[in-house]
């Protein structure tokens, strides 16, 4: 079965390249501050909530062969993640939630 959605393959041009981040919502969000440890559910979202910053993503991830996601630091000066990894990825998938 084809999926949906997913990234254009054209976003791998774009390793090692900063993008900008727009963090909004909030649903779903994890910090996991500690290597080996579980993650804990985000609870400052109005500290970060419609806030932009750049992410430079530093290796992408396939998921069925589909282009799903990638994981970059946050390099945006003065946010509240700044210095941090995110793991970003799509929601949908066409098949298994939508």
């Amino acid at each position: 079965m084809k999926a949906s959605s997913g990234l254009s393959g054209e976003c791998l041009n774009y390793i090692n390249r900063p993008l900008e981040i727009k963090f909004e919502s909030g649903w779903g969000w994890s910090v996991q501050k500690d290597f080996g440890k579980s993650a804990i559910e985000f609870s400052d979202i109005e500290k970060v909530n419609c806030t932009i910053s750049q992410i430079t993503p530093n290796r992408f991830f396939r998921h069925h062969g589909i282009l799903r996601a990638f994981k970059g630091e946050i390099t945006g000066a003065d946010h509240y993640f700044s210095g941090m990894e995110a793991f970003v990825f799509t929601l949908g998938d066409g098949y298994d939630w939508n």
